[in-house]
């Protein structure tokens, strides 16, 4: 079974919950993921997969020769699939391409959502409800395979292991933030990904670098920053702007220490980005600030 999601961190994140059914449906099935690099070491860290595809870059280049390039590309990937002999493919990309790939790759039922284009290679399209939660999307598509539906996110449906909370431990310690500190971890960037930009769902700085005062003030609690190397510099104007005392480690953490330290902190604050999915999915209690999308179709 060949379940297709090549981001980004929060999609995949809503995932889960149809990932959990259907290993539940189908215990004795080989599950693959198919995903793109930059989300790859949070796929590796999902209970119910059994094995993680990484895809090529097949980003359309700006030149014939380089759209002709991953075209070549994109064939040789799905010809490698054929001795994989997967008899489903869940196809959450509303992108006909990959139902191609998918039927090159020998796939005998491919299961997608109805994208209103041409699409001659998927065996089963389903509506693609905008107005509906995410996660219920996907349900959508499994739902065909007899997968029931569940709207919670498991508590360990992504695996933190013990090495990795020792490495996030020893790094925090260095940093002068112990077992006994208050940590509330805090994303104040994010709305950027391979795919879009949207700047407007960054909450304004001065109202963080104000919170964060208040949090130290109130609660005596330790800030720690975190985000990829694009938050930068957000990070580095509210650090400018806060007189609270703020551990930045924007861009210096790999995702699995970014997910081992989300699971240590005692509370989540951030906008609608990966961070946020995440610290949901290991059980850490999250105040998301969202805008200007809608927080009922995609909340965690």
């Amino acid at each position: 079974m060949l379940f297709i999601k090549l981001g980004s961190l929060g999609d995949i994140v809503l995932t889960i919950p149809a990932l959990a059914m259907l290993r539940k449906t189908y215990p004795h099935a080989r599950l693959s993921f198919m995903v793109s690099d930059s989300c790859e070491a949070l796929v590796r860290r999902i209970r119910y997969v059994d094995e993680v595809i990484v895809t090529p870059d097949l980003g359309a280049g700006k030149s014939i020769s380089q759209r002709v390039s991953d075209g070549i590309t994109a064939l040789k990937f799905a010809y490698s699939l054929r001795e994989r002999k997967y008899d489903v493919a869940i196809n959450t990309l509303r992108n006909p391409v990959f139902a191609l790939m998918c039927y090159i790759a020998g796939i005998r039922e491919i299961i997608t959502f109805n994208s209103g284009q041409l699409d001659p290679f998927s065996t089963r399209r389903v509506p693609f409800d905008l107005n509906k939660h995410h996660m219920m999307r996907i349900f959508d598509l499994v739902e065909v395979l007899g997968v029931p539906r569940s709207s919670v996110l498991p508590p360990d449906g992504i695996e933190i292991l013990q090495e990795d909370i020792d490495r996030a431990t020893e790094l925090l310690r260095r940093e002068g933030i112990g077992a006994t500190s208050l940590m509330v971890c805090s994303s104040p960037g994010g709305g950027s990904n391979p795919w879009a930009e949207m700047p407007s769902k960054r909450w304004n700085s001065e109202r963080f670098a104000r919170l964060y005062e208040l949090l130290q003030r109130d609660f005596d609690a330790r800030t720690v920053l975190l985000g990829s190397k694009t938050d930068t510099d957000t990070a580095d104007k509210i650090l400018k702007e806060t007189k609270a005392k703020v551990l930045n480690l924007t861009g210096k953490t790999s995702l699995i220490e970014t997910m081992a330290i989300l699971k240590m902190s005692h509370l989540y604050i951030g906008n609608d980005s990966g961070p946020l999915f995440i610290a949901a999915a290991v059980g850490t209690p999250t105040l998301a600030i969202f805008g200007p999308t809608n927080a009922s179709v995609i909340n965690p």
